[in-house]
Order: structure tokens, then C-alpha cells, then sequence
């Protein structure tokens, strides 16, 4: 594959038809949680009450008004099928599987969830944009925020949920609306209305090994940019040094080119806003190229190296990278890696570092959402969405994805689980502090163009002069791409 500045709308072109493709402390919460902004509904004014203290079965909240389309009696609702299609592969897979014949067998209205997991991201989108056409929408989804937020600004399929969420008789209280982060809460929310529910929600973050870093002299983990490229110069030189020739090149950092993890490097440069003033995506800004050039300066100076292997994790256990990057669901999978191992080595999980020493995390996830149907089976997959957000079943999905949990009252869940995953446990303190990705319906299509940018920062051919290049043609290419994205 070629690799010249020229070549990116080549490398991103296939991004253009990627949718098709894609197409321990018991008993208290262990994070802190800002109280959440709940909006009123716009088509069911009332006054919002102090919420009350958090309580273990939510109180329905007051009503003024009952809705024309949520006047359905319970037994309306007996044999109401309910289509539900996800993506989670393996083990979280068969745990929403599970969820689901639980649900079928104990709900007391009879409802019927018919689910169906594509497994991928691909897969769910490509069925979504043909349901859309040729008919066969389900009414219930679990997906990435930004692929929900793009077809309810293409196709208008997806329900408003405050009025679910106000009504006396079938909503959420406000004590539980509480317990959910701020910064996810507030992502399913767009201008007067409430897209999605939070789910899943991972973070980009740094995998940083201790004992081998203070062996080479540093006693604390990096911070900012500067310490970041001291410690990785030192660990690639000491390979370097070694008197095994076949770890040359190795040591530092394993470059990295997802999107969370750019979202993380630039910012920690002091880019923050994405999208400028008329809603463009906009990369070629002084931060960003200072942070692109920084990238390459690492890859130049053999502080930062390809990895062959795209798992990084026997790398990191056997001393090849003193660091590298990934997202929450890495963790469990290192710690099984260092115990098979037999790794002394202490490790720890880092925020990315930036100039002013602030810690960086950005996070993303998936949302339940409502799809257009009749007012029996928007209601029972309303239903749906309430059970699969009570604490115990946010729960059971973090014990087999290893994200973060959504609410306090899931995380008062997972005590044990903290105490076996010690890594994991220090994380969920960065929850309140973290950043959510850019609340755009084209940003699942915008990512992937980032991402092709970042891959050529880190190729053989390309000089560091050639950065500002990369970053015009990323600025460039984005509209075009979004504009031919279905």
C-alpha cells in the first residue's frame, strides 16, 4: 500500500463504503457521580422536585398529564413481541442472551423480547440501513451513540424516551436517574430531546509497566508529553543497548492509531473542540499539528515502534514495550497474559499525559434506543430498556466486557470484582473527569478518516515535515467522505 500524502483519498476511499462494510470499601459507590441534568419533556411540562435519597426500587416519578400514546392498560401488552438486535460477540454476547430469557420468562406483562446479536458493528449497521429501506426495523437497538445520533438525523426513526421516562406509571424515578454519570447520561441527549439510555461505556487509556520503568531510573509514571517521550527513548535505548539484537527497534511505545487514543493525544495538547463554528470537523489547528508532529518525532527518535503482532499484550509481559495504548477491555486480557507469564512486574493504568499535567480520557460506548413502532410495542420496549438499565444487569455486562459501569448503583455491585481486578478498580475514579466523544451523527464516519491520517503518521516513507500535509488533506477529506456516507 502506498503511503504518500497524495495517496490519502485512496487509503480513505473505502471509508466512504465502511458503513456498508461495518456495515475495596463494601457497600458505598467507589466513584464519585455529579448529579445528572434530567430536561423536562417538552410535550409534559411539570416542575421538577429535589431528588430524593437514592433508594433500591425506584419510585415511580409524579405525572400531571398520561400521554395519548402511553394510555395502555397492562394487559394490552400481553404477547407484545418486541424485536431487539445488538452487537456483542463471545461472552457478552451469551450474557444478553441470557438477559433476554430471563426477561421473556419473569416480566409480569408477558412481553417478548426476539432478539438477534450481528455480533459486529458492521453487521448491525448494514442491517439497520437496509431495514430502513426494504422495512423490518426492531424497535429496541443497543448501539454506538454517534451510529444512533446519525439515523435519527437521516431517517427521524428514533423515539424522543422523556416521555417514558416522566410517565407515573411506566418511568424511571428520579432516584435512579440520578445514579447514572453525568457524562454519560447527558450523551443521549440532543437539543430538547433523549435519544438513548447509557450501556457500555469503554476509555481510552495508557498500559504502563512500573517495575521496568523505575529499573531505568523513573519514579513516577509520566504525565506530560516530555516525560512520556523520556521514559519511552529510555526503555527503546535500553533494548538498543542490550545484547539481544533481535529486540532493536523495540521498547517504547507501541504506536497506535485508533480513535480514542488520537482524541487522547491531541487533547493533550489542548485541542478540545473538534467541530468548529458551522459544524465542520476541523484537525489542522496549531494543536494538532503539535501533536501529530510530537507523535512522529517519537517514531523518528526509536522511541515509538509498528508492532508486527496487532495484540500487544505477550509484548508488554515480556519487556518489548514499556507502554501502549488501549481501552478498558484490554485490561482483563493483560492481566490473564502477565499470570500466564508468571510477570513479577508491577504494571498500572494510565490517563494520557498532557502539557498542563491534567489527566486525559475519553470515552465511548454503547446506548439502548427506541425505534418507531406501534404504541404497544414502544411501550413494551420501553420496558425492555428500563429492565436492561436496573443496576444488576448494567452489572452483569461489566463483569463480562470489563467496562466501565454507568450508574453508582452497578458499581455498588461489583465490589468483588474491583478486589480481583485491581487496575480496572483505579480507573472508575477518572469516570466524573472524563470526555465523551463528539456528540455528531457523522462522527462513527469521521473517525475512521482520523484514524487513516494517524496510520501514515507512522509510516516509513513520511518525514515529520510532511505533517501539516497530512492534517489539510485529513480536513479536506472529511466532508466528502460524510457527504457520501449513507
Amino acid at each position: 500500500m502506498t503511503t504518500s500524502i497524495k495517496s490519502i483519498p485512496r487509503l480513505v476511499s473505502w471509508i466512504i463504503l465502511l458503513p456498508l462494510l461495518l456495515t475495596a470499601c463494601q457497600g458505598v459507590t467507589v466513584f464519585p457521580i455529579p448529579s445528572p441534568t434530567v430536561p423536562s419533556s417538552p410535550t409534559a411540562s411539570r416542575t421538577r422536585q429535589p431528588r430524593p435519597t437514592q433508594t433500591s426500587v425506584p419510585d415511580a416519578i409524579p405525572t400531571i398529564t398520561r400521554l395519548p400514546h402511553l394510555q395502555i392498560g397492562p394487559q394490552e401488552l400481553s404477547g407484545v413481541k418486541v424485536q431487539f438486535w445488538y452487537m456483542l460477540s463471545g461472552l457478552p454476547g451469551q450474557e444478553m442472551a441470557r438477559m433476554v430469557d430471563e426477561f421473556n420468562q419473569s416480566n409480569e406483562w408477558g412481553i417478548q423480547i426476539v432478539a438477534q446479536d450481528l455480533e459486529s458493528r458492521a453487521a448491525l449497521f448494514q442491517r439497520m440501513v437496509d431495514s430502513f429501506t426494504v422495512g423490518g426495523t426492531p424497535q429496541v437497538v443497543l448501539a454506538p451513540g454517534e451510529d444512533i445520533l446519525a439515523w435519527n438525523e437521516r431517517l427521524g426513526e428514533v423515539i424522543n424516551l422523556e416521555d417514558y421516562l416522566q410517565d407515573g406509571q411506566w418511568g424511571m424515578s428520579e432516584s435512579q436517574a440520578a445514579t447514572f454519570a453525568r457524562v454519560f447520561w447527558e450523551q443521549g441527549w440532543l437539543k430538547d430531546r433523549r435519544l438513548s439510555l447509557p450501556a457500555l461505556r469503554t476509555a481510552g487509556v495508557l498500559l504502563y509497566n512500573q517495575s521496568w520503568a523505575k529499573e531505568l531510573g523513573f519514579d513516577q509514571p509520566p504525565m506530560t508529553p516530555q516525560e512520556f517521550q523520556s521514559q519511552a527513548c529510555a526503555a527503546g535505548k535500553s533494548l538498543l543497548e542490550d545484547k539481544d539484537p533481535y529486540n532493536n527497534g523495540l521498547g517504547g511505545w507501541i504506536t497506535d492509531h485508533q480513535a480514542l487514543e488520537v482524541l487522547g493525544w491531541l487533547a493533550g495538547f489542548g485541542m478540545r473542540d473538534f467541530v468548529d463554528s458551522s459544524g465542520r470537523f476541523t484537525f489542522s489547528t496549531p494543536a494538532g499539528q503539535e501533536a501529530f508532529t510530537y507523535l512522529r518525532t517519537l517514531f523518528d527518535q526509536g522511541c515509538a515502534w509498528n508492532s508486527r503482532d496487532p495484540q500487544p499484550y505477550e509484548y508488554f509481559a515480556g519487556r518489548q514495550a514499556l507502554i501502549y495504548s488501549g481501552t478498558l477491555e484490554d485490561l482483563l486480557i493483560q492481566q490473564r497474559t502477565m499470570e500466564r507469564w508468571k510477570s513479577p512486574d508491577q504494571w498500572l493504568v494510565l490517563p494520557y499525559p498532557s502539557q498542563n499535567r491534567q489527566p486525559i480520557i475519553f470515552t465511548s460506548g454503547q446506548d439502548y434506543a427506541l425505534l418507531a413502532a406501534s404504541p404497544e410495542q414502544q411501550l413494551a420496549g420501553w420496558l425492555w430498556i428500563r429492565w436492561l438499565v436496573q443496576p444488576e444487569q448494567l452489572a452483569r455486562l461489566v463483569r463480562v466486557t470489563g467496562s466501565w459501569p454507568v450508574s453508582t448503583t452497578a458499581a455498588d455491585l461489583l465490589v468483588d470484582y474491583q478486589a480481583e481486578h485491581t487496575q480496572w478498580a483505579e480507573t472508575l475514579n477518572w469516570i466524573p473527569e472524563s470526555i465523551a466523544v463528539p456528540k455528531q451523527g457523522s462522527w462513527g464516519v469521521v473517525q475512521n478518516v482520523l484514524e487513516d491520517a494517524a496510520w501514515q503518521v507512522f509510516q516509513a516513507n513520511i518525514k515529520v515535515e510532511q505533517v501539516p500535509d497530512i492534517l489539510h488533506q485529513l480536513d479536506a477529506t472529511i466532508p466528502d467522505v460524510v457527504k457520501h456516507a449513507p
